[in-house]
């Protein structure tokens, strides 16, 4: 390890409030280099990890009798100056403060030149835009470093008032994208191509520098960095599409009509329209495709093409909105019950309508109700079950 893959600006206003630091846990077990000199890892919390402090993982490196950011200190150096009887302040805060962070925004970071160049900088192949936010962050964590967001520093970002070039539209992106894909992912980019076919056939340009590079650094694999750095992310966002629930049009039973959102953003109202299918018009353009997935959220498309708008519902008698999904569960959370009602566990109610004002609202759930009974056009019995036994039914 030759020291940290990033030098963070931290202001020197660092948050006061000590009552609020906590714990960050570290997953390595590696042993690091500082100052020519290597600092053993030590056992925190039965395991193995970087350091410790106050018998806790933390990260960056080892603390109490090891390195921090690649110093030493407590009897060595600790960012370029001495420190003999313990640590500064402001790095102790820092430990507290600092989370790892798999993935950055492009351009918004603060790291050593000398390191930087190192790493081989921008992949000089990108074009314009996009994609170097994944480039720069799998090289660092893949060649030897880390990556960490300090919440209480400053950074300013000064935008122009007008791009004073041409943005490519979408083949650059991709182009860029699928480069980043090639050179860094390994095996996950087969991934990146199931899910846009697309990428597939399309030319990344030369690699080979790239590739070599990656060869020289003795970078990591990328299977490491999902185990080891993202190791959450699947979680979030699985490489593969779970199977949803149910999807295609949602029909309720007592009027015959089809919910539909004529607009796809957020704040936009789910109202009941005559259902299209069948009548030769394309549902999808009309926005009467929903999908019921595996995040149990009910997005607006089918389930290849959702859209990132979700039913939100705020309580009951509140009307149906579509609102930016969030993953998060809460008013985003649905259940689609036996009886064909769409539960709302936050609220305890149940979506009804009034097919006279073609409004879609919360209510109290009433079993002999029609208009709360919805169709939808597809499900899967399998994961409707699998929901519903987590709310118990």
């Amino acid at each position: 390890d030759t020291g940290p893959a990033v030098s963070i600006l931290v202001s020197s206003n660092l948050c006061d409030d000590t009552s609020s630091y906590r714990y960050f846990e570290h997953r390595t077990s590696d042993r690091r280099v500082c100052d020519g000199r290597v600092c053993d890892g030590r056992v925190c919390d039965g395991r193995v990890c970087d350091g410790c402090v106050l018998g806790r993982c933390v990260m960056g490196g080892c603390a109490m009798g090891g390195c921090v950011l690649g110093r030493c200190v407590l009897g060595g150096c600790m960012f370029g100056g001495c420190s003999s009887s313990g640590w500064k302040l402001h790095a102790f805060s820092l430990f507290f403060f600092s989370v790892r962070s798999p993935v950055m925004a492009g351009g918004l970071f603060a790291v050593d030149r000398k390191w930087f160049w190192e790493l081989g900088g921008y992949d000089t192949g990108l074009e314009i835009w996009g994609g170097e936010q994944y480039e720069i962050s799998f090289k660092v964590w893949m060649c030897g470093g880390h990556m960490e967001d300090i919440p209480c520093s400053r950074v300013g970002h000064i935008y122009r008032k007008y791009v004073p070039y041409k943005v490519p539209g979408g083949v650059s992106l991709a182009r860029n994208l699928k480069r980043v894909a090639e050179v860094w992912m390994d095996e996950y980019a087969e991934y990146i191509y199931q899910r846009r076919p697309e990428y597939r056939h399309l030319s990344a340009g030369d690699v080979s520098a790239q590739k070599q590079l990656r060869s020289r650094l003795s970078c990591r694999s990328f299977r490491w960095f999902m185990t080891e750095v993202a190791w959450d992310l699947p979680k979030h966002y699985p490489p593969v599409e779970p199977p949803a629930a149910a999807w295609g049009e949602l029909r309720n039973v007592g009027s015959g009509l089809c919910m539909e959102s004529k607009h796809f953003s957020s704040g936009s109202p789910i109202r009941l329209e005559k259902c299209l299918k069948g009548r030769g018009e394309p549902t999808w353009s009309h926005g009467q495709v929903f999908t019921f997935g595996w995040r149990e959220d009910v997005r607006v498309g089918d389930p290849l093409h959702t859209k990132k708008v979700c039913f939100d519902a705020v309580s009951h008698n509140s009307p149906v909105t579509l609102y930016d999904c969030h993953g998060m569960k809460g008013n985003q959370l649905w259940a689609y019950r036996k009886d064909k009602s769409l539960y709302h566990p936050i609220s305890n109610s149940c979506v009804d309508s009034d097919a006279a004002q073609k409004r879609i609202f919360m209510n109290s759930c009433d079993p002999s109700s029609l208009s709360q009974r919805w169709l939808f056009q597809n499900t899967n019995a399998t994961v409707l079950d699998s929901f519903n036994s987590n709310h118990n039914e």
